[in-house]
């Protein structure tokens, strides 16, 4: 199967846009992770259950915002290759 360069392109400009929203994310939590939220985690992983509890629920969290930002992302590719097969269709 061959692609095009332009396909090749979206696909890195894809995987960018999911790293960059990563990247803020990321930032915009250690900037809101002030004392206050300092102590709740603290709180929240003051014991070994908890700190399994907690963990499972960051996770869940920040695996679901990612599963949103990749299905995005897929659905942006998706709606490429149908341009490009209905442009191919026309032509034919």
């Amino acid at each position: 199967m061959h692609y095009s360069f332009g396909q090749f392109l979206s696909l890195i400009g894809s995987l960018g846009l999911f790293l960059f929203g990563m990247k803020l994310m990321s930032e915009s939590l250690q900037k809101v992770a002030g004392d206050r939220m300092r102590n709740i985690l603290a709180a929240m992983t003051s014991n070994r259950f908890k700190s399994i509890l907690t963990g499972m629920l960051i996770t869940m969290v920040i695996q679901s915002l990612s599963l949103i930002h990749i299905s995005r992302a897929h659905e942006t590719v998706l709606d490429l290759v149908c341009r490009l097969l209905l442009e191919k269709k026309k032509t034919l």
